[in-house]
């Protein structure tokens, strides 16, 4: 892996974290009224996701400093794992609101430590190289992954269904077809946490 270039780095660590958000993004309310929540409950749910993000959104920035962004972007994306499996397990209001809650962690765990990483692997090596086009075809990786997984997410539950017709069953049970692609955005996201630990780990640290 030490032959692949920042830029490749880069580009494949940040289609790799975009991909599970595109998976739960067309099913996740679904799947919330699903659980029995109505829409009214849903947004105080979207509230803890937004308010721990931007709570936690400066005091986690440091830690790429103290544990190296490697570290921090693994960290995140196992939060972010152990988040969308409970969300996709959870069949209680507080089970679904601590789901929201490392989901939120998980967010400003993963804000910028990438990006800052991609900037002082090349100028380490390039001091004077343009990093502007860089971050946009890192930029287009997100946005194309976030596609695809959205195409994806929403195609699984009836996919799924049609294998196990027991998941097409609603209630409190614990794994339904709506569970299917929160399954399978964490355990996508435990391999983004492997591939951060595998690719930034040929650069040192500053």
């Amino acid at each position: 892996m030490t032959a692949l270039s920042p830029a490749t780095r880069f580009v494949t660590l940040a289609a790799l974290r975009w991909f599970p958000v595109g998976l739960v993004i067309p099913v996740m309310v679904l799947l919330l009224q699903t659980r029995g929540l109505d829409v009214a409950s849903i947004g105080w749910l979207v509230a803890i996701y937004g308010i721990v993000t931007a709570s936690l959104e400066l005091p986690t920035g440091g830690l790429a400093d103290v544990f190296s962004r490697r570290a921090v972007l693994a960290a995140a994306s196992l939060v972010g794992a152990a988040g969308s499996l409970l969300l996709g397990l959870s069949t209680s209001h507080a089970g679904l609101a601590m789901a929201m809650a490392l989901l939120g962690a998980a967010r400003a765990l993963g804000s910028g430590p990438l990006e800052a990483w991609y900037v002082d692997a090349v100028r380490r090596h390039e001091p004077d190289a343009d990093i502007a086009t860089g971050i946009s075809r890192g930029q287009a990786a997100e946005a194309i992954a976030l596609a695809v997984g959205a195409i994806v997410g929403g195609f699984l539950p009836s996919a799924a269904a049609a294998v196990w017709p027991q998941l097409s069953e609603p209630g409190s049970t614990t794994v339904i077809a709506l569970s299917v692609p929160f399954l399978l955005a964490a355990a996508m996201l435990v391999v983004h946490a492997v591939a951060a630990v595998w690719l930034l780990d040929a650069i040192p640290r500053q």
